[in-house]
C-alpha cells in the first residue's frame, strides 16, 4: 500500500464520520473484519500496514465518542432558568447592544430545582443584552453602556452569572450552515442569555 499515512488518516476521519453519524456497531465491526482482510486479498498491502489503519480507525472512533456523546448532559437545563458558575475562556466580545463572553461552566444550576445540578466542566456562551443609555428610563437592574465598558473581563475571571440557557440550533436546511457543530468545534455545548 503506498502512501500509509493518507490512508490512516482517512481512516482516523472515516471512525469520526461514523461515530457523528451514528453508524451502527454492527457496520463498524463488519467494515473493520473486511478490512482486516484486506491484506490476505492483496499482495500489496502489508499485515502491519492495516494494523496501523485500523489503530487509527479506533481511535477515530474513541475520539468521536468523546466529542459527539450519545446523551447530552445539558438536556435537563434547556430552557430552563439557570445559575452559572464558570470561567472566562476568551476576551468577550461587545457589539452595539450585547456583550458576549465564552465560559468553561465549573457548576449549573437549575434555579426551579437544586437537585438539578451539573458540576462537569462544559463550554458556555453567555451573551448579556442591555439597552443604549437613553433606553433604560431609570429602570433599575439594567445595565447601561457606560457600565458595561467599565466591565474589564479577561481569560481566568470567574463569573456568577443568571440566566435561561438553550442548545444551540442544528443544521435547518440540507447543506446549510450547522451552529451546533460551529460551536462545539470551540468546545461550547449551551447558550446562556443572560
Amino acid at each position: 500500500m503506498k502512501r500509509p499515512l493518507l490512508w490512516g488518516f482517512v481512516a482516523l476521519c472515516l471512525g469520526i464520520v461514523a461515530v457523528y453519524y451514528r453508524i451502527p456497531v454492527w457496520a463498524m465491526l463488519v467494515f473493520t473484519a473486511l478490512l482486516a482482510g484486506m491484506p490476505f486479498l492483496l499482495r500489496d498491502i502489508k499485515i502491519t500496514q492495516m494494523a496501523f489503519a485500523l489503530g487509527l480507525l479506533g481511535l477515530g472512533a474513541f475520539l468521536g465518542y468523546g466529542a459527539f456523546p450519545e446523551t447530552d448532559a445539558l438536556d435537563n437545563f434547556d430552557q430552563k432558568d439557570v445559575s452559572l458558575t464558570g470561567v472566562v475562556t476568551d476576551y468577550p466580545v461587545r457589539t452595539e447592544n450585547r456583550l458576549t463572553i465564552n465560559l468553561n461552566a465549573k457548576e449549573l444550576v437549575a434555579t426551579t430545582d437544586e437537585n438539578n445540578r451539573l458540576e462537569d466542566s462544559t463550554g458556555i456562551r453567555a451573551t448579556i443584552y442591555y439597552p443604549a443609555d437613553e433606553d433604560t428610563n431609570g429602570e433599575p437592574g439594567l445595565l447601561k453602556t457606560n457600565q458595561v465598558q467599565q466591565l474589564d473581563l479577561a481569560p481566568g475571571d470567574v463569573l456568577l452569572l443568571q440566566g435561561q440557557l438553550s442548545q444551540p440550533s442544528g443544521k435547518r436546511n440540507p447543506g446549510g450552515f450547522d451552529y451546533r457543530l460551529y460551536l462545539k468545534s470551540q468546545s461550547i455545548d449551551g447558550l446562556l442569555t443572560v
